[in-house]
């Protein structure tokens, strides 16, 4: 998870807990009446935060562990993933499909 999403994620957590604060508690003071006194808008920042923090992890989420893929023979290919392992893929001549199948965390 990005640093950015992190944050993101920790500003939504914060502004949704004020905002249910606001709403279920009812405070005196002045200055949090003024200034704080929006349940409503608060939530609706809290997740606007939190759907920003998902659209920056979504593009991580697409690129699951395939960082580069490149022609090593006629019949097969090599794919790096994120943690710089490379998996070596044996094709089919014939239909072009894996020979064989590998779990994404071998």
């Amino acid at each position: 998870m990005s640093a950015r999403s992190l944050v993101l994620v920790a500003a939504s957590l914060c502004v949704g807990g004020l905002a249910a604060l606001v709403y279920f508690h009812d405070s005196d003071l002045v200055l949090l009446k003024e200034y704080l006194d929006h349940p409503f808008a608060l939530g609706a920042l809290a997740c606007l935060l939190m759907a920003w923090a998902a659209a920056g992890l979504r593009r991580r989420w697409l690129r699951v562990a395939f960082d580069s893929v490149r022609w090593t023979g006629p019949s097969s290919i090599e794919i790096g993933v994120a943690d710089g392992r490379t998996l070596p893929v044996a094709l089919d001549r014939a239909s072009g499909k894996p020979q064989a199948t590998a779990a994404l965390n071998c």
